[in-house]
């Protein structure tokens, strides 16, 4: 079971409930830290 099973949004970037910031603008998502290079599918569909 993914840990991303539900998020909201500020601005741009997209909090997820285990502490993962996404940043819709960069492209990236952010955890503990870490940045990680996404592959993005579709709108709102997001794949490290």
């Amino acid at each position: 079971m993914s840990n991303l099973n539900f998020s909201f949004l500020v601005g741009t970037k997209v909090f997820f409930g285990n502490g993962v910031v996404y940043d819709r603008l960069a492209g990236t998502i952010k955890e503990m830290g870490k940045s990680k290079i996404l592959l993005i599918t579709d709108p709102g569909i997001v794949k490290v």
